[in-house]
């Protein structure tokens, strides 16, 4: 004679919701700190193409021997992103023919600001800033609610090139 055992598998109903109903809780609790998180790493990454851009202006002015620029895509607009080029013949204007060394676009919810509104800086053959007294950008990323961190970068009329993180108030 056959015995029939019934083997249960799977969630039962009252499993089933139980498990959502604590997924829920934990994504409703973690979620907007998970979306701060991402946003700040955006922009954190953005300062540093930024920092780097500079770095790498300074750098192949000084290794290549003529002047190298960095300007923002947008007029005087630094938020919309940047390039990095070689000016060969010292004009300010990028010409046909003159090499791009670097190019970043901005995508977080960071705000990039420069205190005197200056569009572009270049780098003498000797690595200092061409008739420029100095300048600093900020950087903000501030959600609705907070923010968590502003950055500065600080460029000085020697070339130096002084970034820092700084909790925003």
């Amino acid at each position: 004679m056959k015995t029939q055992t019934s083997a249960q598998k799977g969630f039962t109903l009252i499993e089933m919701l139980t498990a959502m109903a604590v997924a829920a809780i934990l994504l409703g609790s973690a979620g907007p700190n998970l979306f701060d998180f991402i946003g700040s790493s955006r922009s954190a990454t953005e300062y540093r193409s930024l920092l780097k851009g500079f770095q790498l202006a300074r750098s192949e002015a000084i290794n290549r021997g003529v002047t190298v620029t960095v300007t923002a895509k947008s007029g005087a607009d630094w938020h919309s992103g940047f390039q990095v080029w070689v000016d060969e013949d010292g004009d300010g204007v990028m010409d046909a023919g003159e090499d791009i060394l670097d190019s970043s676009e901005f995508g977080s919810g960071a705000t990039l600001t420069e205190a005197n509104n200056v569009g572009s800086f270049s780098y003498t053959p000797e690595g200092f800033l061409d008739a420029v007294t100095g300048s600093q950008f900020l950087l903000t990323y501030r959600t609705e609610s907070k923010c968590t961190r502003d950055r500065d970068i600080r460029l000085v009329y020697t070339g130096v090139i002084n970034a820092r993180e700084r909790v925003c108030e």
